[in-house]
């Protein structure tokens, strides 16, 4: 169960996330503006945080905490397209180079073609889990995240000089379908190991994100928060020893928790999901599932 943080306009950027949340379609252009000044003049004026660096590992863990967030509410993942991320995150250098927190007043650029409706959300906080308990507890950054029309997200974060990570998360609605080049997705990030069929697959000692094929896989997970998404077959998953994500698909799936505290989810078919030894939770997500809690305090889902 998620906190509840925080959120406002405090002087106190260390306990505060502030993140005003826009959202307009091409005839709301004109209010875009209104609302982004409004934004500027209720933040607290910051002294400039110079020497910020991007963090591409915050910007994945974003991605990954905000498509379970959607996976929660049976939505599909936001597919990451490097256009919005990199409007992304030269915008948080703005942001984090001048000490202000205001939207981009360009919403469009970087969207992908056929986008006709775009959202974002920005913020600053020195942890990741932090910025995103606070967005899923306001209702208009949720309202982003959770938009079953959103389709794209393009994440662009930067660390300034005092350790504050500035975010930039943009959405975009688009009539065309969104199917990353080259490798598939697992929670909306590109797989690093993709399964053979007949053959079991594992995880390595760092952090992978595994997609199975559309057969019946048998996939392990090495020791890194891994992602680990089973595909249309009967599939058997197990986490490894980290804090995994793990997703069936339409077959009936076996999916068991790691040592990890591990988000376990299954998928349409009729599926058998178990906790491991850490605090894990546990989704049946569809289908006549079979449930069970493992060695840790787990939270169950039907």
């Amino acid at each position: 169960m998620r906190a509840n943080r925080p959120i406002g306009w405090g002087a106190n950027e260390a306990e505060t996330c502030q993140m005003p949340a826009t959202t307009l379609s091409r005839r709301a252009l004109t209010a875009m503006a209104a609302i982004a000044l409004m934004a500027t003049a209720l933040v607290v004026s910051l002294s400039p945080a110079v020497a910020a660096s991007p963090s591409s590992s915050a910007d994945a863990k974003f991605v990954a905490a905000l498509n379970e967030e959607r996976a929660r509410a049976g939505l599909d993942p936001l597919v990451v397209v490097s256009s919005m991320a990199e409007v992304s995150t030269a915008w948080s250098h703005k942001m984090a180079n001048s000490g202000n927190l205001n939207h981009n007043p360009d919403l469009w650029k970087g969207a992908p073609s056929g986008s006709y409706y775009v959202g974002e959300n920005i913020g600053y906080h020195y942890s990741v889990d932090a910025m995103v308990d606070a967005f899923m507890d306001s209702k208009p950054h949720a309202a982003n995240v959770l938009n079953p029309k959103f389709k794209a997200i393009g994440v662009g974060s930067v660390k300034d000089s005092q350790g504050r990570i500035w975010t930039t998360h943009r959405f975009a609605a688009t009539t065309k379908s969104l199917s990353p080049a080259g490798a598939p997705t697992c929670f909306g990030e590109k797989a690093t190991i993709e399964a053979v069929p007949g053959k079991t697959t594992y995880g390595t000692p760092g952090r992978d994100v595994i997609v199975g094929t559309s057969g019946k896989d048998v996939i392990y997970g090495g020791g890194g928060n891994d992602l680990i998404c089973g595909r249309a077959g009967t599939d058997i998953i197990k986490a490894g020893a980290g804090n995994d994500r793990v997703k069936g698909h339409k077959g009936a799936d076996r999916i068991y928790g790691g040592a990890g505290h591990d988000y376990l989810s299954g998928g349409a078919g009729d599926d058998l999901v178990k906790g491991g030894k850490g605090a894990d939770t546990i989704v049946g997500n569809g289908g006549k599932n079979i449930l069970f809690g493992g060695a840790g305090k787990d939270s169950i889902r039907f």
